[in-house]
């Protein structure tokens, strides 16, 4: 498969680029970035990106003492997320 055969292939790796960019500059701080690219992760079902991406973003939120609506969010997400797989465990959220 190319960028060729597919073209929203080259646009959501543009698209990933960008908001990786946005994130990176605002040390995960800016929610309404780290939520768009989890729903570019999910809609491609790049399921373990997604949990990363919420993991990290929650990690860098509690650090940065970020609104608690925030972080129920991201946990509203993540569990969400391990719902679907039944094979792991919610011990991220005692981190």
């Amino acid at each position: 498969i190319t960028p060729e055969d597919y073209p929203e292939i080259k646009y959501f790796d543009k698209a990933e680029d960008i908001l990786l960019f946005l994130i990176l500059q605002t040390d995960y701080t800016h929610y309404e970035y780290v939520e768009r690219l989890a729903n570019l992760y999910r809609r491609n079902q790049r399921h373990s990106k997604e949990k990363e991406l919420l993991l990290k973003a929650r990690k860098n939120m509690l650090a940065f003492e970020a609104t608690e609506g925030i972080i129920r969010r991201i946990d509203k997400r993540l569990l969400r997320h391990e719902t679907s797989d039944h094979t792991a465990s919610h011990s991220y959220l005692l981190q």
